[in-house]
């Protein structure tokens, strides 16, 4: 992991982004054509596997040399571009792409989220690797960053999959903190609850979230209305702006000529060059062809 990952994520976050990471390793090593990835909390709608197959033989009509097709996702993923105030998060996050329609069933997400279901191609395996050598940031909002260009992203629709958002050890606040808000999005499926309480950074035990970024930003500015100072004012400013600026710097693309610190992910160089790799411990995913038997999620 990056030195700002170890020091400001919760380790939730650093073990999930390994997981995927030896996830794409295996997919290398065994050389399958396609592999699925389902986290333990992901919800398959009914006809799962042969919807999935047409699927990903639509995308591969209109774009044989795919990366990643998400088979579910939140954010910024409609395929119509009806966000709502997934967009504060999008501008928050940045690195958006330009919505766009491939067929009736695919499309290019504008800034999708998620990683609890989505199908990768041999040379999408290839190529994440390639672009997240280390644990960052989150892994969903690392890798699908427009910053990685090269990466053909896609998303299907409808979504085949969602999330169930129960027993997160991703390091947020309390599941139930914010129940009762209803969705934040509709098609996503999202709650309020889980977008609010996403762990953004933390400082010793205090984990900082969306919903106490948000009320420190209230309190700034009442304090600046009340006040009328400028040094208020200033350092209102200053805080935010560190923590604007701090969330920027972790989920920055990382060089894959830096040396992975973590051994079990120290495959990134040899899959730069194409070469033989170990996959070390197999990860918490369920990894499927789709000539086999239709996946099923991986136990929590």
């Amino acid at each position: 992991s990056t030195w700002l990952c170890r020091t400001f994520s919760p380790r939730g976050v650093i073990g999930c982004f390994m997981s995927h990471q030896n996830f794409w390793a295996s997919v290398i090593e065994r050389g399958d054509e396609v592999a699925i990835v389902l986290e333990d909390d992901a919800y398959l709608e009914p006809g799962f596997a042969a919807n999935c197959k047409a699927r990903i033989d639509e995308l591969t009509a209109h774009d044989p040399d795919w990366d990643v097709c998400l088979l579910g996702a939140m954010g910024c993923a409609h395929p119509k571009g009806e966000h709502g105030f997934n967009m504060l998060f999008a501008q928050y996050m940045r690195g958006m792409r330009r919505r766009r329609e491939i067929s009736e069933g695919i499309y290019v997400p504008r800034r999708p989220a998620g990683t609890h279901a989505y199908a990768v191609s041999a040379k999408g395996a290839r190529a994440l690797a390639r672009m997240c050598p280390k644990a960052a940031f989150h892994i969903d909002l690392h890798a699908w960053s427009s910053a990685h260009r090269d990466l053909r992203l896609y998303a299907c629709h409808p979504f085949l999959a969602y999330q169930t958002f129960t027993d997160s050890t991703i390091g947020g606040d309390e599941p139930g903190r914010s129940k009762g808000l209803g969705l934040i999005d509709e098609h996503c499926r999202q709650p309020w609850s889980h977008a609010l309480n996403e762990p953004m950074f933390k400082l010793g035990s205090f984990i900082m979230t969306p919903a106490k970024h948000q009320a420190l930003m209230c309190a700034a500015t009442a304090s600046i209305l009340y006040t009328r100072s400028p040094v208020v004012a200033g350092g209102a400013a200053s805080l935010l702006g560190s923590c604007w600026a701090l969330v920027q710097c972790m989920n920055r693309p990382v060089s894959v000529r830096e040396p992975a610190s973590v051994p079990a992910v120290g495959y990134a160089a040899a899959v730069a060059a194409e070469a033989p790799i170990s996959a070390g411990e197999p990860p918490p995913a369920v990894a499927a062809e789709f000539a086999t038997t239709p996946p099923q999620p991986a136990a929590a």
